[in-house]
């Protein structure tokens, strides 16, 4: 499931919910993955930004950078710029509960 909130035109975000089935089935970490989008960036320079949970991890043997840039249970993302906190508040096998809260 995927969420979309607005910011401040152009940049607007989203959050969505990763879990390893199907196609996705060999994820290295699952849970909601935050990103930022920048409407006014040209495709290819940037217009989606992914807001890493764990920035300066480093990746399990065979993942990549962002592979573990999925927010769990507990955790939360902050833009006080655009007054938007995204609050993981629980998780199960078919997604996340997630509280979206603007100030």
């Amino acid at each position: 499931m995927e969420r979309f909130f607005r910011r401040r035109r152009p940049r607007d975000g989203a959050d969505q919910g990763r879990r390893a089935v199907q196609a996705d089935s060999d994820l290295c970490s699952t849970g909601t993955l935050v990103y930022k989008v920048d409407s006014s960036a040209k495709t290819g320079e940037g217009p989606i930004r992914v807001m890493d949970a764990k920035p300066g991890a480093t990746p399990a043997s065979g993942c990549r950078a962002l592979d573990d840039a999925p927010y769990r249970a507990g955790e939360s993302f902050t833009d006080s710029a655009a007054g938007v906190r995204i609050d993981v508040l629980s998780a199960d096998g078919y997604g996340e509960t997630v509280r979206i809260t603007k100030s």
